[in-house]
């Protein structure tokens, strides 16, 4: 009978070892996609004749590519960070990189990605109902307790009417780490750039 337990506690053992292993893979495997995704357009051209922006993604970069109703689950009680991108979009390419080194350096554990190159209609109608537009990629949601704390469309700065929008990589993931940050009630102090 002793022999039957231990046995018994060593299966189950081994069976939450593997179930572990698989959930890591997920996450391992949709990070590879992503980076797969982006990066097979590094070097080529799109149908404008301009150079696709080079991107690179760590295979380690821990993101989850969810769909629509992981997206409603995700809005209605969890915390997180929603990217809404297209590898081929020009901004959607220079964010990523941004939003990962944000993501790194607080110690987000997981970059949650929705594929917007389908213009899915019901998730435009979603961000629609946040009164969140889609017509700039990407649109990032900081997510809290299942309530949007910010989101961000686009890689540019807004400016008053007279002046043109423009685009700084430090204030972009200055942005996005004030927002991580926030959602993950840190006490970092972003002026010191300390990491989280």
């Amino acid at each position: 009978m002793n022999n039957i337990k231990k046995v018994l506690i060593v299966v189950l053992l081994a069976i939450l070892s593997l179930l572990i292993i698989i959930f890591n893979n997920k996450s391992n495997n949709d990070t590879l996609l992503i980076k797969k995704e982006y990066e097979k357009l590094n070097n080529l051209v799109d149908l404008n004749g301009n150079k696709y922006y080079e991107v690179s993604i760590s295979k380690y970069a821990n993101i989850d590519i969810v769909d629509l109703k992981e997206v409603k689950d995700i809005l209605k009680s969890k915390t997180g960070v929603i990217y809404f991108g297209d590898s081929k979009s020009l901004n959607s390419r220079i964010a990523i990189e941004v939003l990962l080194n944000a993501k790194e350096n607080t110690g987000l554990e997981t970059l949650f990605y929705y594929d917007m190159s389908d213009n899915n209609e019901d998730v435009l109608k979603l961000l629609e109902k946040n009164d969140i537009s889609s017509d700039t990629l990407p649109i990032v949601l900081f997510v809290k307790d299942g309530k949007i704390n910010f989101f961000k469309c686009g890689i540019y700065e807004e400016l008053g009417e007279d002046e043109k929008s423009v685009y700084s990589e430090e204030k972009l993931e200055k942005i996005y780490t004030e927002n991580i940050v926030d959602i993950m009630n840190n006490l970092c102090d972003i002026d010191k750039e300390e990491a989280c």
